[in-house]
């Protein structure tokens, strides 16, 4: 699931990193001794362990900083992580639905490139995102076209995290193609 525009945006944003493909090797990789800058866990494949999810909100708690999107958060709709996140959990959707900016002055809107919305051109698998509610303190970022309030990118109160509501595997179009 990595992708090479995955390596060159953290290079861009002079990032190193180190890449775990299950939630035993994420839980291992936070438990030692270096610290993180940044998490990023983008699952649209394997189950999720609670486990796993205990540890970021550990790393968040920590002070740490998170980038977050699984496709199975059906299946953990009341754990912890969600708060810290900043959302609540509605609906799973099994379409992928097209999304567009709610703050497109936002800097993750503006730099390096302009973006409003996106575009699904693929449908992977049966669950391609989340339905959430937006909790008080959190800033929404994005929405699905159809449902106003439904948190497609929601940064957490603490500015130290990012929730993606959909699945990235299904979008390889922009405002441009």
């Amino acid at each position: 699931w990595w992708t090479d525009a995955f390596n060159l945006a953290l290079q861009r944003l002079g990032f190193g990193f180190t890449m775990v493909s299950d939630w035993g090797e994420l839980e291992a990789a936070l438990a030692g001794d270096d610290p993180w800058d940044l998490v990023i866990v983008n699952n649209y494949y394997a189950s999720t362990m609670v486990s796993g999810l205990d540890a970021l909100v550990g790393h968040l708690d920590g002070g740490g900083t998170l980038i977050f999107a699984d496709w199975a958060v059906y299946s953990y709709p009341h754990h912890d992580l969600l708060t810290r996140l900043g959302v609540t959990y509605q609906s799973t959707f099994t379409t992928p639905l097209d999304f567009a900016a709610t703050n497109p002055d936002h800097l993750c809107f503006r730099h390096p490139n302009t973006i409003s919305a996106l575009h699904w051109n693929q449908d992977q698998s049966t669950r391609d995102g989340q339905i959430v509610a937006v909790n008080p303190g959190a800033l929404q970022l994005a929405a699905f076209d159809g449902y106003p309030g439904s948190g497609a990118i929601v940064q957490a109160a603490s500015g130290r995290a990012v929730f993606n509501g959909f699945q990235w595997t299904n979008f390889s179009a922009d405002d441009n193609g």
